[in-house]
């Protein structure tokens, strides 16, 4: 089975996390990697998650999404989405991810809501 490749990156300027998704995301066991990320965060920083070059998204990975959303609210981290490919930014809008995380269109968007009250 085809896992994805994660890169992850920090900015200890802007105190913020960015795991950038490489790959298929469709199983639903590939967000738990995504996940196991929340609690080695820097107090106070954002978390930036990058879908752009995912692809085959599924039920259950979006679960897998909308699940890491839950935890960092309930952990006081904030975490943000983001999806260059407008159609599966669309997807993930109506899957109703927005209601938990913002999901954007660029990183360049996400930074400046990493530490928004």
């Amino acid at each position: 089975m085809l896992s994805p490749i994660l890169i992850a990156s920090t900015d200890a300027d802007r105190e913020v996390a960015i795991m950038t998704v490489d790959g298929p995301l469709g199983d639903p066991r590939h967000t738990e990697s995504l996940r196991a990320a929340l609690p080695a965060l820097p107090i106070g920083y954002g978390f930036v998650i990058d879908l752009s070059a995912a692809w085959g998204l599924s039920d259950g990975s979006i679960e897998g999404l909308r699940s890491i959303a839950r935890d960092a609210s309930v952990s006081g981290q904030r975490v943000i989405f983001v999806c260059t490919d407008l159609e599966r930014r669309a997807e993930l809008v109506v899957a109703g991810l927005d209601s938990l995380a913002p999901v954007v269109a660029g990183v360049e968007h996400a930074i400046p809501l990493a530490h928004a009250a």
